[in-house]
């Protein structure tokens, strides 16, 4: 991996970023996933199952998951090593600029809808799933993948939720960065993002969700009218959100991390909240049910 110089970070954040974390992005620019078939009896029929063997090597989302990490450690460590060797000015804007390349890293997956049989080949109905654009495919029966390449897809879906995961829990590490230059230095910085940051509670409600995840989550409250936020004040809502919260990672929570999440969500946090809503709606009925038997 070539690191560039410590002037390079500011004349060139594009470079950084390529240069950086270019193992991360050869990764995205190569999906490769290995399948096979084998043989499954279901009510004394015989079927073929597809089986998925590896991605990009990996035999299972956990060590995934891991092999990701570990390209992504050493990044970060030289991401903290540059940025402390530029002044503070450049700090913010920075890694904003990365928060958005990381980003964009999740482009690598789609969301697609198909209709197959599930797994006991018993019920055909329609799957709603995260699936990897212009992966390759790698197997018996290649002149039919038109016919089941959706299914492999599909099949590999928790490796496409480990590699959006893994992106979006980086992006989390870039606020503690943040937090960790500003801890560097001995006179607080005139950038801050707000005078209440010196006001913080020191206790925080730890959460379970990206930044991605509760800058979505406050904008369905607002929107629902379950939260009363008068016109013009939504950078009050955002900045009591970052003081008084922890997000799935990270003990800190960057101002402008959560207002970009806030004022434009993703994908990947519309499609958290819609399942979880699903989630309650099926608690609550069984919570009906108990109150009823």
């Amino acid at each position: 991996m070539i690191i560039p110089a410590a002037h390079e970070l500011h004349s060139s954040p594009l470079q950084f970023f390529e240069h950086n974390f270019s193992s991360l992005i050869d990764q995205s620019k190569n999906i490769t996933i290995q399948y096979c078939f084998s043989k499954a009896r279901v009510k004394k029929k015989d079927f073929d199952r597809i089986n998925i063997v590896s991605v990009n090597g990996c035999a299972t989302p956990e060590e995934y998951g891991k092999w990701l990490t570990t390209i992504i450690e050493p990044s970060m460590d030289n991401l903290f090593k540059m940025l402390k060797g530029v002044h503070q000015t450049y700090w913010e804007p920075h890694l904003d600029y990365i928060s958005d390349k990381m980003e964009q890293l999740t482009f690598i997956t789609t969301d697609e809808r198909f209709v197959f049989q599930d797994d006991d080949f018993c019920l055909i109905r329609e799957h709603h799933f995260k699936s990897f654009n212009n992966c390759r495919l790698c197997g018996p029966g290649q002149e039919e993948l038109n016919i089941f390449g959706h299914y492999i897809r599909f099949k590999a879906v928790r490796f496409a939720e480990v590699w959006i995961d893994v992106i979006y829990s980086a992006i989390d590490r870039l606020d503690l960065i943040h937090k960790l230059l500003l801890k560097s230095i001995a006179v607080s910085s005139p950038l801050q993002d707000d005078k209440s940051t010196t006001n913080k509670s020191d206790y925080k409600i730890k959460s379970d969700l990206t930044v991605s995840h509760m800058g979505f989550l406050f904008r369905l409250l607002v929107k629902s009218g379950l939260i009363i936020v008068p016109g013009r004040q939504n950078m009050n809502l955002i900045n009591w959100i970052t003081n008084n919260f922890q997000s799935k990672n990270q003990e800190s929570i960057r101002l402008t991390s959560l207002r970009n999440k806030y004022f434009t969500p993703d994908l990947q946090a519309l499609d958290f909240w819609e399942q979880k809503i699903k989630d309650w709606q099926t608690m609550i009925q069984n919570e009906r049910d108990n109150l009823l038997q």
